[in-house]
């Protein structure tokens, strides 16, 4: 395992090295104020084996850690919804982050859940597989979606979340 300090406002990223050792990176600072966190890449193996531990969906990856190395699990509200991120290829997403675009003159919404990006009662794993069955053409969905973070007012390009 490898840690890399980060700032609570910096985005988390995989890079294209890591993909291709199958790393996989955590993060649960993402909130203005929040204490400076590091990040933790793990393998597939151990991804793999922390998702099988979760009791529900509502069970962050934090909780399972924190079970495992005999620490008290957040009961509080808040501090689920600062540490619960959906990991996707290419970053990962606050849950709860809500979603929209513009495309010929509509406007579409869609929701970060832990399984995904939830579009039209479906489930997308990536946003360029939500924007693809809107616009039905290949498109980088890290450019097509505008996102509203959990407690947020204010709108920003999905790529400056990840």
């Amino acid at each position: 395992m490898r840690a890399a300090d980060t700032h609570p406002e910096e985005k988390v990223e995989k890079e294209v090295d890591d993909n291709r050792q199958g790393l996989y990176s955590t993060s649960s600072a993402m909130a203005k104020g929040a204490p400076q966190m590091q990040t933790i890449e793990i393998d597939f193996d151990v991804f793999k084996k922390l998702t099988e531990m979760r009791k529900s969906e509502a069970d962050s990856y934090n909780d399972v850690l924190r079970r495992t190395l005999g620490l008290s699990v957040a009961t509080k509200k808040t501090d689920k919804a600062r540490t619960a991120f959906w990991a996707c290829r290419g970053g990962n997403i606050p849950v709860g982050t809500k979603l929209r675009a513009r495309h010929k003159s509509h406007l579409y919404e869609a929701e970060v859940t832990h399984q995904g990006i939830k579009y039209d009662n479906k489930r997308y794993g990536t946003p360029s597989e939500a924007a693809f069955r809107i616009t039905r053409t290949n498109v980088n969905g890290w450019r097509f979606w505008e996102a509203q973070l959990p407690g947020a007012t204010n709108w920003c390009q999905l790529s400056g979340v990840r």
